[in-house]
């Protein structure tokens, strides 16, 4: 699921400056339309996010987003392919952005519904893994189904996709969800009708109920203030800040140094989509040595790789095959820290949830839930949004004015920043008692 919603996304990316050419856009001003194409879809996932976020909180039924986010896509996407002026390009791209943010929340909160809680950090690195999968993958077809038969026949694909994407979802069963509010008042039901009840009270030591605003409130708030959760959240950050600028630069950086069509520009971003698919390889190293060690030393190697890309200037043999080493490197480093920082934002959750859970009074084995992975989820998915604001808006400004060379050096930069803030808040290997705790937590769900 989340690999079509990628799709989509990064499809266009090869062929978005000839459409703009097609356009009468002057050459001086492509890198910069590209990037403002690009960011009308990020802007309405951006915005978009908290607000499927909220909604989703506040309904029980979860199908009929996961299935409408379907539909929202489809029209975006029919707006786009068919679309022949700018303002209409960027319309479809805007549409497509929120239904983006749609169908991310809605998917990830069937996962932390669905997934044993013990093994929900496992399963999100699977999840955000297919993510890259679907956007450096994308790029590749759109431009080899570019090349050899155009626009229309890019947008019958995405939306053959998008059709078996909806047939899928038909067959999956969503179950109603819990809300906190609702457990609550079915085991609150005794004691409201019996004065005489003695059974387990659910006020807290200071008087308020697990699912009032202030509990709830302070539960998330803690989460927020999380320094381990902010710095996973910054490696997210920088993760799809790589994708959305590659995807928005790169293959105008290739057509311009090596005069590649749009069927170049796609199969160039296969040196980063093979690393991605063992994206269940990296998770397993995370769980085995810890995910500080193992994002410290993934963003410690895609940073100086970025920053060499600025060695690849002009046409060769050489510099193509310079080229693609420094990008299989960095679609190594890059799974190596999301794995490892995704499976973190569980970690935390869990933790804060637990610490909620005990503020407001509640035993470990009562039923009532008070998980914060919705919160995080939803944390996480604007995080990804506002990278896909901040990469192809700003480093393509930077790419157009300034040259390939200090944009690589800038980008390369940003994501060196995140290894200190690794070393001193991202959690260790997990200790024994811990992850029997956690996998006991898991069999009571």
């Amino acid at each position: 699921m989340l690999v079509s919603d990628a799709f989509v996304d990064g499809v266009v990316g090869p062929f978005i400056p000839t459409l703009l050419r097609e356009q009468h856009v002057s050459e001086k001003d492509i890198q910069m339309a590209t990037s403002l194409v690009i960011f009308g879809f990020g802007i309405l996932d951006f915005i978009g996010a908290p607000l499927c976020a909220l909604y989703i909180d506040r309904t029980s039924n979860l199908r009929i987003p996961f299935l409408g986010g379907v539909c929202i896509m489809a029209l975006g996407t029919t707006i786009f392919g068919f679309g022949q002026a700018i303002w209409i390009l960027f319309l479809g791209r805007m549409v497509q952005g929120f239904a983006s943010a749609l169908l991310y929340t809605v998917s990830l909160a069937l996962l932390a519904d669905t997934v044993p809680r013990n093994e929900v950090g496992k399963w999100l690195g699977v999840a955000l893994s297919c993510n890259n999968i679907g956007m450096v993958l994308s790029p590749l077809f759109g431009g080899v189904i570019y090349d050899a038969a155009g626009k229309y026949a890019v947008f019958a694909t995405t939306m053959a996709l998008i059709g078996l994407d909806m047939f899928f979802r038909l067959f999956v069963i969503v179950e109603p969800k819990q809300t906190t509010t609702k457990t609550l008042s079915r085991i609150q039901t005794p004691e409201s009708e019996n004065t005489n009840y003695s059974g387990p009270q659910l006020s807290s030591r200071n008087g308020k109920t697990p699912n009032s605003p202030a509990t709830r409130g302070s539960g998330i708030l803690r989460l927020i203030r999380s320094p381990r959760l902010l710095v996973a959240l910054y490696g997210i950050f920088l993760n799809e800040c790589l994708n959305t600028t590659l995807t928005a630069v790169l293959p105008l950086f290739v057509d311009k140094t090596f005069g590649w069509s749009t069927l170049g520009a796609g199969l160039i971003f296969l040196t980063i989509a093979i690393p991605s698919i063992a994206g269940f390889a990296f998770g397993s190293l995370s769980d085995r040595f810890g995910p500080k060690i193992v994002a410290t030393i993934g963003m410690s190697v895609a940073g100086p790789a970025i920053i060499l890309l600025r060695l690849v200037k002009h046409d060769g043999i050489k510099q193509v095959a310079l080229l693609c080493a420094l990008l299989t490197i960095t679609g190594i480093a890059i799974n190596l820290f999301l794995a490892s920082l995704s499976a973190d934002i569980s970690h935390v959750a869990d933790q804060e949830s637990r610490l909620q859970k005990e503020a407001a009074g509640i035993p470990d084995d009562d039923p009532t839930d008070l998980s914060l992975y919705a919160a995080s989820f939803s944390l996480m998915n604007t995080v990804m949004a506002s990278a896909t604001l901040f990469g192809p808006l700003t480093m393509g400004w930077i790419s157009e004015k300034h040259g390939w060379g200090t944009m690589t050096a800038v980008l390369g930069g940003i994501v060196l920043s995140g290894v200190v803030p690794c070393l001193l808040f991202t959690g260790g290997r997990e200790r024994k008692d811990d992850r029997e705790q956690l996998e006991k937590a898991g069999c009571e769900e």
